[in-house]
């Protein structure tokens, strides 16, 4: 699990100037609360919602991150599995 939680913490800091500042703390409240995927669920809505060209690896990263924790269609479309 830590290295779980290390790779969201990594994800956060990715993300940390595509989407506001209070999105990034908000997730990284949840992770602090034990809900690190609510956290990266919430930043998947915050980064669609910014409508910023995203590098192609990070809807990868959304979906490794959720995968088996959340439903899939819980996900913005543009970071749901390909098929």
């Amino acid at each position: 699990m830590e290295a779980y939680l290390r790779r969201c913490l990594d994800f956060f800091d990715e993300v940390r100037g595509l989407v506001p500042k209070l999105d990034v703390r908000d997730a990284e409240s949840l992770l602090n609360h034990g809900e690190p995927v609510e956290g990266i669920s919430n930043l998947a809505w915050a980064l669609a919602s910014a409508e910023r060209e995203m590098p192609p690896h990070v809807g990868a990263t959304i979906r490794e991150l959720t995968e088996g924790w959340i439903a899939e269609d819980e996900l913005p479309a543009q970071f749901r599995g390909r098929g």
